[in-house]
């Protein structure tokens, strides 16, 4: 059963489950008399605290967990240790909200450790079908980053022109320099290295919420100015990454491709 028809199901059965449990527990309430109405009530009450409780506790822990997780990846810049705990976590819940994030989170990690075969797998096991807009739009605005930073230009192209209309709709919560990094990222997948250069530019003047994200876009600023033959630029930003505290495979990257371009010049 796909996601779609599940939503569509729950809407169709549980709505009126719903309000037929409603009417029939107000009936109930108007049958009762006295004392027996007055403890239902307070049943019922009772009843709907426990629920808010239960909910509040559970949505704290999770958020916790989930706090937990991303610290090991933008904080402690573990992204190996994050992708081994995150699956280990994702074995552990039947919540669907918190598999969802886990999952987006998880294709993250995947994608900063370099396996963006792995991401796009974990993408792709995602039900986004039912999600919000803005779940939609960083969802799509992901997926086309992790395509064409495999060089993978026409599934790229596909994940961001289905996520446009979530990117319009979305626009006022939807970090724009994500969106900007992404559309570099594809201009150099298909080749427009000056084109990239200029999407980079403007993503790293709207900045982004983690560091790491700016390292990349750096690493994709530099690759562009080799590819249009402005190595001293290249080198320099190049000299900039290697001296940061970031992912060990934008680290590599940066180092194995500023060893390649001094070579060049012997």
């Amino acid at each position: 059963m796909n996601d779609r028809l599940r939503h569509l199901l729950t809407l169709v059965i549980g709505l009126p489950l719903c309000f037929a449990v409603g009417i029939s527990v107000v009936l109930l309430l108007i049958r009762l008399d006295g004392t027996l109405r007055t403890l239902a009530i307070l049943f019922l009450f009772a009843v709907a605290i426990t629920t808010l409780i239960f909910v509040g506790v559970r949505n704290s822990r999770n958020n916790k967990l989930v706090g937990r997780l991303l610290d090991i990846l933008y904080k402690e810049v573990h992204p190996d240790r994050f992708i081994e705990e995150s699956l280990a976590a994702l074995k552990k819940t039947r919540n669907r909200a918190l598999k969802n994030t886990l999952s987006l989170n998880l294709a993250v990690g995947y994608a900063a450790a370099g396996k963006f075969d792995e991401a796009i797998d974990v993408m792709k096991s995602i039900p986004i079908g039912s999600a919000d807009k803005v779940s939609k739009a960083m969802f799509y605005c992901n997926a086309a980053a992790f395509y064409a930073e495999k060089g993978a230009t026409a599934e790229a192209n596909e994940a961001y022109n289905m996520g446009r209309p979530y990117f319009e709709k979305a626009e006022a919560k939807l970090p724009m320099g994500y969106l900007r990094f992404t559309r570099g990222l594809l201009h150099y997948a298909e080749g427009q290295f000056a084109e990239a250069l200029e999407a980079l530019e403007k993503a790293r003047g709207i900045g982004f919420e983690d560091r790491h994200t700016m390292t990349n876009l750096q690493l994709f600023e530099a690759r562009s100015l080799v590819r249009l033959e402005k190595t001293r630029e290249a080198k320099a930003l190049y000299a900039k990454i290697i001296q940061k505290k970031t992912y060990p495979f934008l680290l590599s990257c940066a180092k194995t491709e500023l060893e390649q371009l001094k070579n060049e010049e012997i």
